[in-house]
């Protein structure tokens, strides 16, 4: 399972990720492990990041194609299509690319974090959208979520999140927190690899930062 945060406010978003992906081993039974790219691009203003399970990647990316042969612009418009689409399709690509037996059912989890700028009436906003299936057999649907999230649930992020003074609110401020989140536990845990990946979400458009080991120790593995 990869890492994931989010904040948003009406003005915009910052996500955060990074790239550790668990491929099962039917010849080991065990996952073993990879480094892979999580976000993609739906649009100058919208992105998404995939977390969890390896179809839940491929099912952004299907997305992401179909989004594209359609000229589909408009974040209302790709949220909208994003629930039904992936509602329609995500049992087939899963069906196509599992290798996950019943006892290993907790890697079958998947997120997919939608974030992106409307504009409606010449007002931006930030709307956020999270897909999931967090128990193996149940279908996708929208999960609720609030103005941070964290996949897996990390406790210390949403208390900090909660603790935001009037001076952190700002985008870039809590861009900095959660990058420092993020190189720590790229430290300190096995379960989160580099390259980290950080988006900034404003009227402007989706802006991509990355971090690669370069700038941090690693654990030794």
């Amino acid at each position: 399972m990869t890492q994931v945060f989010g904040y948003h406010t009406p003005e915009g978003a910052v996500l955060a990720t990074d790239s550790l992906a668990l491929h099962f081993d039917p010849q080991r039974d065990e996952p073993r492990r990879d480094v892979v790219r999580k976000v993609v691009h739906l649009s100058s203003h919208c992105v998404l990041i995939a977390a969890g399970a390896g179809h839940g990647l491929a099912l952004a990316q299907a997305f992401a194609e179909y989004v594209r042969e359609r000229g589909v612009r408009d974040t209302d418009a790709i949220l909208d299509q994003a629930i039904a689409f992936c509602s329609a399709h995500w049992l087939k690509v899963r069906n196509r690319l599992a290798a996950i037996p019943p006892s290993r059912e907790d890697l079958e989890r998947f997120y997919l974090l939608f974030a992106g700028m409307t504009d409606r009436g010449g007002h931006p906003a930030c709307r956020v959208l999270l897909l999931g299936c967090d128990e193996p057999g149940e279908p996708l649907a929208p999960l609720p979520v609030g103005t941070a999230v964290a996949i897996p649930r990390h406790m210390g992020f949403e208390m900090r999140m909660a603790r935001l003074s009037e001076t952190e609110r700002d985008l870039e401020s809590v861009e900095k927190i959660m990058e420092g989140f993020l190189v720590r536990l790229a430290e300190r845990s096995e379960d989160v690899a580099p390259p980290l990946t950080f988006l900034r979400i404003g009227p402007d458009g989706v802006r991509e930062r990355t971090l690669d080991d370069t700038w941090f120790e690693p654990p030794s593995r």
